[in-house]
């Protein structure tokens, strides 16, 4: 997943906070070619613009913001900047809707783009199942989330090693940061952990 460094770096387009390249690649050298976020947002159409936004940032707008940027992109040419695509989306909702978000208007949407652009729940995906293949008797697989799809996929995942007898939850419930860690690290709000331990026993006698 993207890092707090790489949000930090305008230049890498991942922060709706900073002015910077629509990038969102986590490899963005010369060498390494690959869709980015610009590509999607200046090319793909309304309907394919909203899919994304709803699947992958589930944003309740979806639909409005995507017309809402395919009308920015007419009328002024391509987003190649994140303020560009700021712009475009605060444009396309009107402020008592972005008062009631609750957050950042674009915040939503830039996840969405990155998980995309990423294909970020098949990499969790692949390395869930690496990490249990590897993971030795008695080890643990501890994960840590913050949105709730990750966290969704990272629940079935346990729950299905439970049930082919691979080992035992240790989280029934995910734990969460307390008020005091939030207000010390306010980017944890968000976090979810859950474990997960290997038993062999259990898989060789299922």
């Amino acid at each position: 997943g993207v890092s707090n460094l790489q949000l930090s770096l305008p230049e890498r387009g991942f922060s709706f906070q900073q002015d910077g390249p629509l990038d969102m690649r986590m490899e963005s050298s010369k060498e390494v070619e690959g869709l980015r976020a610009s590509d999607v947002v200046n090319t793909f159409s309304e309907k394919d613009l909203a899919d994304i936004f709803w699947k992958y940032g589930e944003e309740r707008y979806s639909r409005r913001i995507a017309s809402g940027i395919v009308k920015y992109r007419k009328e002024n040419g391509q987003i190649s900047t994140t303020a560009q695509l700021v712009e475009a989306i605060r444009a396309s909702l009107p402020a008592p809707v972005q008062r009631k978000m609750g957050g950042h208007p674009a915040r939503k949407v830039f996840q969405a783009l990155r998980i995309f652009v990423n294909n970020e729940l098949v990499e969790l995906e692949e390395g869930l199942q690496a990490a249990i293949e590897k993971t030795a008797d008695k080890g643990v697989v501890i994960v840590v989330s913050y949105h709730s799809l990750e966290d969704r996929i990272v629940k079935y995942a346990m729950r299905d090693w439970k049930n082919e007898g691979k080992g035992i939850i240790l989280t029934r419930h995910p734990l969460i940061p307390t008020e005091k860690e939030i207000e010390e690290n306010y980017k944890a709000r968000s976090a979810k952990f859950r474990a997960f331990m290997r038993e062999v026993d259990m898989e060789e006698d299922s």
